[in-house]
């Protein structure tokens, strides 16, 4: 297989919307960008603007999630180091997290 140059990135590109953008080497990082610019467009907003009531929403989501997954972590294991663990991946991982905790039998200890 052969390597084919095809010159140097462009330095800027336009999204569907027609703005400018600067570009990156790095391919990736290009698309990226082109996602963050899309933004929700779909549903009426600005192109990076994330909506008040998303972040907000998000926000109570994470914090009833930490509390609940931390609560979980110090009935299954009888110990604060677990709780703030599992108080922690509540907050980073909001969905998942107590998934998993129901998994295991919410607040029940270990076997």
């Amino acid at each position: 297989m052969a390597f084919v140059n095809y010159g140097p990135a462009p330095l800027t590109y336009r999204d569907q919307q027609g703005f400018e953008h600067p570009a990156t080497n790095n391919g990736l990082k290009r698309w990226e960008n082109m996602l963050a610019a899309q933004g929700l467009n779909g549903l009426g907003y600005a192109p990076g603007e994330t909506p008040t009531w998303l972040r907000v929403g998000w926000g109570v989501l994470a914090t009833a999630s930490m509390a609940a997954s931390a609560y979980h972590g110090y009935k299954r294991n009888g110990k604060v180091g677990w709780a703030i663990w599992w108080g922690a991946m509540g907050f980073l991982f909001p969905v998942i997290t107590p998934t998993i905790a129901l998994a295991q039998g919410f607040a029940r200890r270990k076997k």
